[in-house]
């Protein structure tokens, strides 16, 4: 009798320290009464060091936890609670890595339903596998979470009911929903956390809330314009579900490193206290498919719009007026016949090229223009940046400062700067690019550092009377 107690109460010791995550402890407590004569009195410990091993999710204590499994059997072959402990690990084993252990799982939940078909480690393995030879799969384990989380909070505060979840669970703890439950609202009492709880308490209208944002700013990325990127922010949309799914996925993982099945009479007398888990309900189901809808028409309406928009480029047709303020286009002097020569290479063959001279007899260069109207849908995207480095490679001199304007009603992006510094009337240079056209504006102000204000409305006033939009 002596023996007995103190086997069990190394027993309940090695339990209690697994149920709390003393891991480790736990492993060098069952580990120390296994060397005794227990080992071949106690099929328990060989679970409960098995357990304590796989509870750390990794590689090497899950081999560990295989090892002392399969030892285990050797000295207890048909024991109900070490068959389903192995064929539950089996279960959880990634089958590209550990193929022969997801194997030998199967086996050996097909031994359990041989030996014993109608015990509950065997219905307990059978539901997780889910439709083995027609078994039905029980609902989800993040299913039940939620219908528990649910209902115990309804009309409780979350303290309240985490206070009585965690009281249920210590007096009841082979009852894994409880345990489950007690972790799953002590995550939520967490500080910020219970701003959750409206997410919890009624997923379909905040899964419905969620996916109309995100389908209509997925619509807004093509309707407005914006740069690609801003379709990755309808993840924020998504960011307090993806929170409490985390959380809740946390919570599982908790109660299932702490939770032990029942053994023995426990096993077979184990009857849940909370209510069963509703079949999902036809709502449930149009809401899910309404949901599903919404993302994947939103998301092909968006990407088709937005290829179009993308594709898509302004038509320009170039008719130069003959004057510009005082200045006057000037088609046969020597600056306008070199600056022909120059444009003979045809820098955008698929374009069509333009080259204008705006100036007087006493200031030949009052404005030079230097362009092309076509398909630029293609454009880098620091187009204006490389057409710099180009003019300064061309012999333009330094490049003293540089400025980024608005592009003006053409839209586009426009970038200014001052060349050759060391000139008292300094020449500057304005380039734009848009997805219709591309080129610059050089002049030379008559008087000492205009403004750049009134440098940029040269430029766009330029621009917009040189080029004029189809429709």
């Amino acid at each position: 009798m002596h023996d007995s107690t103190e086997a069990d109460s190394v027993r309940s010791h090695v339990r209690e320290l697994v149920r709390t995550g003393q891991y480790a402890q736990a492993r060098r407590a069952a580990g120390d009464a296994l060397d005794g004569p227990e080992a071949q009195t106690n099929s328990e410990l060989y679970v409960l060091l098995g357990r304590a091993h796989a509870a750390e999710d990794d590689d090497d204590h899950d081999d560990a936890a295989e090892r002392v499994y399969r030892d285990g059997l050797e000295a207890f072959p048909d024991d109900l609670d070490l068959l389903a402990a192995y064929a539950e690990l089996g279960a959880a084993s990634d089958p590209n890595e550990r193929p022969a252990r997801v194997r030998r799982g199967r086996e050996l939940v097909e031994r359990l339903r041989n030996i014993a078909p109608h015990a509950p480690q065997t219905q307990r393995v059978l539901l997780d596998a889910g439709g083995v030879d027609g078994t039905a799969r029980g609902p989800s384990a993040s299913r039940t979470q939620r219908h528990d989380a649910r209902a115990a909070l309804t009309c409780r505060s979350v303290r309240v009911a985490r206070d009585k979840a965690v009281a249920l669970a210590a007096a009841v703890p082979h009852e894994e929903r409880l345990t489950v439950l007690a972790e799953t609202l002590t995550a939520l009492a967490l500080p910020g956390r219970p701003a959750l709880r409206p997410l919890l308490m009624n997923p379909s209208v905040s899964g419905l809330v969620t996916v109309v944002a995100a389908g209509a700013l997925l619509l807004a990325v093509p309707a407005w314009d914006l740069e690609p990127w801003w379709v990755f922010a309808t993840l924020l949309c998504a960011a307090p579900n993806l929170m409490l799914s985390g959380l809740l996925r946390s919570a599982r993982r908790r109660a299932a490193a702490r939770w032990l099945p029942p053994t023995g009479a426990a096993a077979r007398d184990a009857v849940t206290q909370l209510t069963s888990v509703p079949a999902r309900s036809g709502r449930e189901r149009a809401i899910a498919a309404l949901t599903v809808s919404v993302v994947l028409v939103a998301a092909t309406a968006s990407a088709v719009w937005s290829h179009h928009r993308y594709l898509d480029y302004p038509r320009y047709e170039v008719a130069a007026p003959q004057t510009f303020g005082d200045l006057v286009l000037l088609t046969d002097t020597p600056t306008s016949s070199a600056l022909a020569g120059l444009m003979d290479g045809n820098p955008f063959p698929a374009a069509q090229n333009f080259h204008l001279l705006y100036g007087t007899e006493e200031r030949p260069l009052g404005a030079l223009v230097v362009g092309a109207v076509g398909d630029f849908h293609n454009l880098p995207y620091d187009a204006i940046g490389q057409l710099r480095a180009g003019f300064a490679r061309g012999g333009a001199g330094a490049v003293e400062s540089t400025w980024r304007p608005a592009p003006g009603r053409y839209g586009g992006s426009m970038e200014c700067m001052w060349l050759n510094p060391g000139d008292e009337h300094p020449p500057v240079v304005c380039i734009w690019a848009d997805k219709g056209s591309i080129g610059l504006v050089l002049t030379r102000p008559n008087r000492s550092r205009p403004s750049e204000e009134s440098i940029t409305e040269t430029a766009r006033d330029l621009r917009e009377a040189i080029l004029h939009r189809d429709g």
